[in-house]
This record gives structure tokens, C-alpha cells and sequence, in this order.
């Protein structure tokens, strides 16, 4: 073997290690972006629902949305949601709106928030 190419085993090791050990890294973070966006559409049509109740208002479908994601993230999501009552001649139309950091492997936030809107006709 030429002294030329000692530790030419090592260097090849740590550039083809570094990128495979991304790909599980990536696809976890991937994963969990999407389960998160199902959730928090979940959520918001459930809390739009919720609200449009005869015996319920806006507010109470913002907490009960809230309440929700908050169950299946367990407080790891920065969540924020809002409420509002469109007027239409047939009783008007409740919209949640929830909006979520979701941090990328543990550090990183995304700069755009993840967002799921659900809404439902308000019953008379």
C-alpha cells in the first residue's frame, strides 16, 4: 500500500456517511410536517363545526380547535388560531383558522407558518 493513500478510507467514509445520515433526518422531518398539516386541518374543520352549533359561538370553536391540536402535538407546536363569523343570508358561515411554527429537527423553525382553514355553515 503507498503512504499516498493512507487514511483515504476515512475521508471516503465521512463524505458518504454525513449525506446518509441526512436521508433518515429528512424523511423523519418530512413525516412529521405532514402528519402536522393533517392534524391541524383535523382540527380547524372540527372547531369550525363546533362553532357553528345552534348553541355555540366563534370563540368556543377557536378553544375547542385549539384544544385539539394541542391534545395531539402535546404543547411541541407553537399554535395560534382565529375565529370569525362571515355574514350571508342563510345564517353565515363560521371559519377557523390555525397557524403553527413547526420546527425543522429540533432548531430550526420554517418561516412560513403551516396553516389549515375549516369552515361550516352556522346552523339556525
Amino acid at each position: 500500500m503507498k503512504s499516498s493513500e493512507r487514511g483515504s478510507a476515512l475521508v471516503d467514509f465521512v463524505f458518504l456517511a454525513a449525506p446518509f445520515a441526512l436521508i433518515p433526518l429528512s424523511v423523519i422531518s418530512v413525516s412529521f410536517v405532514s402528519y402536522a398539516q393533517t392534524v391541524l386541518q383535523d382540527s380547524a374543520i372540527e372547531g369550525a363545526r363546533y362553532a357553528a352549533l345552534a348553541d355555540q359561538n366563534s370563540l368556543g370553536g377557536c378553544k375547542r380547535s385549539l384544544e385539539l391540536a394541542k391534545e395531539a402535538f402535546a404543547g411541541f407546536l407553537d399554535l395560534k388560531a382565529s375565529c370569525s363569523l362571515s355574514s350571508q343570508a342563510s345564517g353565515g358561515l363560521e371559519q377557523v383558522v390555525l397557524l403553527a411554527k413547526i420546527p425543522v429537527f429540533g432548531i430550526i423553525a420554517l418561516s412560513p407558518e403551516l396553516s389549515a382553514t375549516g369552515r361550516a355553515p352556522r346552523e339556525n
